[in-house]
């Protein structure tokens, strides 16, 4: 659907929906590994640093011995935070990761998926919206073939529940697992692209509580919403 507004008018389009959940395990539904392997998607980009860690963090490691080895490295050593994007190089972004120890959501899950890659473990991008009432913030996380489970799902906001690896009772809450979330996008063969209007780099993501749920806003640079979604989990 393709909508012209005329000029200073605002549109608003609603939705309301209803989800089915996932298969508990797809183990018997092996994956396209050359898909999943692939060196070179967007942010997930293999480059001599990246397979050199993973050499020596999995070595000839099973997959879900190498897993874990790269999940206890990025919670130890890195920090969960905002990033400026305009700070990283576009040819191995996350060579940038590696040097400053530091990502958001979407840098760390690609990060991670980087690195199973590396190590011959299928591997891929998710991104969605936690169904949490106060705050059904937009998310990545990243999910992992193991041939004995399936996909599963791996998402560092353990190390934000876990005060950056501290608290044993979180830092693994996330390990394999995830609670029910709304899945948007699953790269790289389910995407839901750009909201159709080029972002310049001025334009700042805002996020604020409104009413029953959140507004996730564009905002131009003299302050005024540009395009806003409203997120609300009834």
């Amino acid at each position: 659907m393709q909508v012209q507004p005329a000029a200073g008018e605002d549109v608003t389009i609603g939705a309301e929906i209803c989800f089915r959940p996932r298969p508990a395990s797809d183990a018997a539904n092996p994956p396209d590994r050359d898909l999943y392997l692939r060196p070179d998607e967007g942010l997930i980009k293999l480059s001599d640093p990246i397979a050199a860690l993973a050499r020596r963090l999995g070595g000839d490691a099973a997959p879900d011995i190498a897993v874990r080895a790269f999940w206890d490295f990025m919670i130890d050593e890195f920090l969960s935070g905002p990033v400026h994007y305009d700070q990283i190089g576009i040819d191995a972004p996350l060579d940038w990761v590696l040097e400053a120890r530091c990502c958001d959501c979407q840098l760390g899950s690609a990060f991670f998926v980087a690195l199973c890659r590396a190590h011959g473990i299928p591997a891929r991008l998710v991104s969605g919206h936690f169904l949490y009432r106060r705050s059904p913030t937009l998310h990545y996380w990243s999910e992992v073939w193991l041939d004995n489970q399936g996909w599963a799902s791996f998402d560092f906001m353990s190390w934000d529940l876990s005060m950056g690896g501290q608290d044993p009772a979180w830092r693994d809450h996330f390990f394999g697992r995830v609670d029910a979330r709304m899945i948007t996008q699953c790269l790289p063969r389910a995407f839901t692209g750009s909201v159709g209007v080029t972002i310049p780099p001025t334009w700042r993501i805002l996020q604020t509580s409104r009413g029953d749920g959140v507004d996730i806003s564009l905002i131009g640079p003299d302050g005024t919403s540009i395009y806003n979604d409203h997120v609300a989990v009834s």
